[in-house]
């Protein structure tokens, strides 16, 4: 009962720690990258155990093909085909919740980047164009996002448990790999990055608690189950 009466306060604390996420990147960008910052940053080009140590340019084209899985346009053709399922499957509610989620996410982003003006690093050399600025992390911001929530939409379509944490892990994997790729690519700050993971999966967690409260038909158990016999 309690649960039930009280609910609205998760959704209240993920949306003051967003903001509260977000206005760190403003004395981020007034007093500079913390030494955490900018050691990491370094690392890919200046250890022997950096990834990009001894050829940057060379290690570019594997993690601008990780990076390139934030990119908008694969995850607008990723979306419009879940988007199809979804409807295919008579989810037509699952399909409106999931575009509100993914444009309000990009709006986000682009609005916090905005208002933080971050430049981005100077450090090291730019191995991907950029734009806009550095904090948060928009392709993981977004990429964290997307995922997560394309596997909330997909994994109770499998019938079988191993097949739904295949989803979930696989969403979880890429996430990660995106952003780690930002780093890689010298155009984030590690806190960027940070930042967008957290904005990200805060971002997707308040809007499923307000579904699952306010929206149920969201989540409703799909017509079958893929993998049935």
């Amino acid at each position: 009962m309690t649960r039930l009466r009280f609910w609205w306060l998760l959704p209240c604390l993920l949306f003051l720690s967003t903001v509260a996420v977000g206005a760190s990147g403003v004395l981020l960008a007034q007093y500079g990258p913390p030494d955490f910052d900018s050691w990491l940053l370094l690392w890919f080009r200046t250890t022997d155990q950096g990834l990009l140590r001894h050829d940057p340019a060379g290690g570019a084209p594997i993690w601008l093909a990780i990076t390139s899985l934030g990119n908008t346009a694969p995850r607008l053709v990723l979306a419009s085909a879940v988007l199809f399922y979804l409807l295919l499957a008579h989810r037509k509610q699952s399909a409106i919740f999931v575009a509100v989620v993914l444009v309000s996410g990009f709006a986000l982003s682009t609005t916090v980047k905005v208002l933080v003006g971050r430049a981005r690093p100077q450090l090291v050399s730019h191995l991907d164009q950029v734009s806009l600025g550095s904090f948060p992390s928009g392709h993981t911001l977004n990429g964290i996002l997307f995922y997560g929530l394309m596997a909330l939409m997909l994994a109770p379509c499998f019938r079988y448990r191993i097949a739904r944490m295949t989803v979930y892990t696989t969403a979880a994997v890429l996430s990660l790999a995106v952003g780690l790729s930002r780093v890689a690519l010298g155009v984030h700050y590690p806190s960027d990055v940070f930042a967008g993971w957290f904005i990200g999966a805060a971002w997707l967690a308040l809007w499923v608690i307000l579904a699952e409260n306010l929206w149920p038909e969201v989540f409703q158990q799909p017509p079958y189950a893929l993998g049935d016999g």
